[in-house]
């Protein structure tokens, strides 16, 4: 849906776009929902619509130099559709917009699979009663800092960890043992995490099946397309929330049981129908509209506008307590650890303006913004996520200078605040 809608803004310059959820079909515990998104923009011609939905393809070469994209949204949106069980339709005219739909099947579930639980009870261990058995899992992360947190993390809940600090250590690692699920950085030195994916998805064995989870600090629509076009399962968003990883481990390892700490859907989705069978789509709908009086300035180009960094919010108290529940020790070890490598990265930044290196900023902005995240450094992270943002977007040393500038003032007054509230 979120490809989907935000085609649909992209390529409308007047009128608005349409957002439709409705109960399509219910028999017993079964049922359909239909999803639409329609558009009044420039359409698509009828030719165009034949190959819309390969890899890569767009309606023409005209609309690539305008729009930008990589033509992958289409492809990976149906890619998961017909994984859910249904199929993605279009009904378009040149000049007169589109409308993209499909049609879902969920069974009903009951209305205690989403009652909350008590805040003591979220703490528990991975058991079968609680949702979740104990599982082996391999972490994947260039940051020594980012691989601590998120072992502390999960050992808290029972579970066994392995670590590695590259892909290809982490590759051979999987190959040598069993492990439930892979948790894996996005960026990384030489291998990154989508060609890990690839490697391992392109495996002879039962290894290539193994659930591939992203760990992230950029979650933008290109981003999580990246990831799922890669062979990765899902991903989880930096800071690790403990509540939300451990969903994703219970969706993608089959345990009994639901998650405690969350509040599920009250539908879970069937098996994929067999192939060939049609939705039928009825006339009428129940919609939300949205108008949209001028363009709407896309995600890339807000991440890449320097900005002040904020003087309130500096840090997430609510991330640095859920570190703290890993105990005095650990913690304090943890917050020394991120202490000096922030410090490293900082001056690694500064020292790269010097050298006139896009490729080093970039990678520091990256290395600093998922570390940040899972510390709670809210605004130092927002700096260094657009350091990264830039440099992936190719550009200069010059217009990434000013946001490195901002760092080292930030960090300063970001950690005496946390320090002020941990000794509250």
């Amino acid at each position: 849906m979120l490809n989907l809608i935000g085609n649909a803004i992209k390529f409308t310059e007047k009128g608005g776009v349409t957002l439709t959820v409705r109960l399509e079909k219910s028999v017993a515990q079964n049922v359909q929902i239909y999803f639409g998104v329609k558009d009044t923009g420039i359409g698509i011609r009828a030719e165009a619509q034949k190959k819309l939905f390969q890899p890569y393809a767009q309606a023409s070469a005209g609309i690539a130099r305008q729009f930008g994209g990589t033509g992958l949204g289409l492809s990976i949106s149906k890619k998961l559709v017909t994984a859910m069980g249904g199929d993605i339709h279009l009904e378009s005219k040149a000049g007169q917009g589109s409308t993209f739909f499909f049609v879902l099947p969920f069974e009903q579930g009951s209305p205690e699979a989403t009652t909350a639980v008590s805040p003591a009870t979220t703490a528990a261990v991975a058991t079968p009663e609680n949702g979740l058995r104990p599982l082996q899992i391999l972490v994947i992360d260039d940051n020594v800092i980012n691989l601590q947190v998120a072992a502390g993390l999960l050992e808290k809940e029972g579970h066994t960890i392995a670590t590695a600090s590259n892909a290809t250590t982490g590759i051979e690692m999987h190959m040598e043992r069993t492990f439930d699920v892979i948790l894996m950085d996005m960026e990384m030195p030489e291998v990154d995490g989508p060609a890990a994916a690839r490697t391992i998805r392109g495996l002879s064995d039962k290894k290539a099946e193994i659930p591939i989870i992203a760990m992230t600090a950029n979650t933008g629509r290109e981003d999580v397309m990246r990831c799922l076009d890669s062979g990765m399962n899902d991903y989880c968003a930096k800071p690790i929330d403990p509540d939300a990883l451990r969903a994703l481990l219970i969706r993608y390892t089959k345990a009994e049981g639901i998650p405690k700490a969350t509040s599920l859907p009250m539908v879970k989705a069937r098996a994929p129908k067999k192939p060939g069978t049609k939705p039928v789509i009825s006339p009428n709908a129940d919609s939300v509209h949205y108008v949209r009086p001028d363009r709407i300035v896309p995600t890339e180009a807000a991440a890449s506008t320097p900005a002040t960094p904020p003087r309130e919010g500096l840090f997430d108290p609510q991330t640095l307590d859920s570190l703290k529940s890993l105990g005095k020790e650990q913690f304090d070890e943890l917050m020394k650890g991120f202490y000096e490598k922030t410090e490293s990265l900082i001056e690694t930044a500064e020292k790269s303006v010097e050298a006139k290196s896009v490729k080093a900023l970039t990678a520091c902005g990256h290395d600093l913004a998922g570390m940040t995240s899972n510390f709670g450094f809210t605004a130092l992270g927002d700096v260094a996520r657009r350091i990264n943002r830039l440099g992936r977007d190719n550009a200069s040393v010059q217009a990434m200078a000013p946001q490195v500038a901002q760092l080292r003032a930030l960090y300063t007054e970001s950690r005496a605040a946390a320090e002020a509230w941990v000794k509250q």
